[in-house]
């Protein structure tokens, strides 16, 4: 999946707060059966703390909370008129590196629950799941 995000940054050396929305989406359709393949996007509205964030490295973590769109494709991988829409949460935690005063890298698991979608072929556990995110963070820090 790739996705954006963006935000506001609120708070001091020690403690950050961050509010702010994200989106994302699959690269690649994903078959769940011979004859269909879907597609999956979500975003949300996300919460986020900050830990020393002036540090070199420093512990953050968030919280998304949101809405998805499974679209199920026709024979020619092409957008077909059957979607169905999900509710899903998203717990993340992971490290943060300063590499300059505009860029920030960071490194962090998740773990994403989703309700179930109303199509037989697909469930809620195909949608949940741990994962691992990398993200690079572009604005202004401190």
């Amino acid at each position: 999946m790739l996705g954006a995000k963006g935000g506001t940054v609120f708070g001091n050396d020690i403690h950050a707060f961050y509010i702010g929305g994200a989106g994302y989406g699959m690269l690649e359709p994903v078959s769940i059966a011979d004859s269909e393949d879907y597609t999956f996007v979500y975003g949300g509205l996300i919460l986020g703390y900050a830990y020393q964030p002036e540090k070199l490295v420093h512990w953050k973590s968030e919280c998304l909370l949101g809405a998805g769109n499974i679209t199920i494709l026709d024979d020619n991988r092409v957008k077909g008129d059957k979607n169905y829409g999900v509710l899903l949460g998203e717990l993340y935690s992971g490290a943060e590196f300063n590499v300059t005063d505009f860029l920030q890298v960071g490194i962090g698991a998740f773990y994403r629950l989703s309700t179930e979608p109303d199509h037989e072929g697909i469930s809620a556990d195909d949608l949940s799941g741990p994962g691992i995110s990398i993200d690079f963070e572009f604005g202004y820090f401190h």
